[in-house]
C-alpha cells in the first residue's frame, strides 16, 4: 500500500471524527461523510471557490470563521 494512502486511511476517520464532534453530530461512518455531509461540505467548497476566485466577494472577508465554509 502507497505510504500516502496508509496515511490519509489513519488521518480521515480522526479527521471526521473531530469534525463531527466540533458541529455536535451524530456519528457516523469512520471513513466516509454521510451524504448530507456532502451536499454540506460541496456547497461550501463552492461557495469558497466562487468567493475567492470567480466573483471575488470573499476576498478578504471572514470566511474562516464561517462554520459553514470551513467546518
Amino acid at each position: 500500500m502507497d505510504a500516502i494512502v496508509r496515511d490519509l486511511n489513519q488521518w480521515i476517520p480522526r479527521l471526521l471524527a473531530v469534525w463531527r464532534r466540533a458541529r455536535r453530530q451524530e456519528e457516523g461512518p469512520s471513513d466516509r461523510l454521510l451524504p448530507q455531509e456532502m451536499r454540506e461540505v460541496s456547497a461550501g467548497v463552492r461557495t469558497l471557490s466562487k468567493g475567492l476566485t470567480r466573483d471575488r466577494e470573499l476576498a478578504g472577508a471572514r470566511y474562516m470563521e464561517d462554520p459553514k465554509l470551513l467546518g
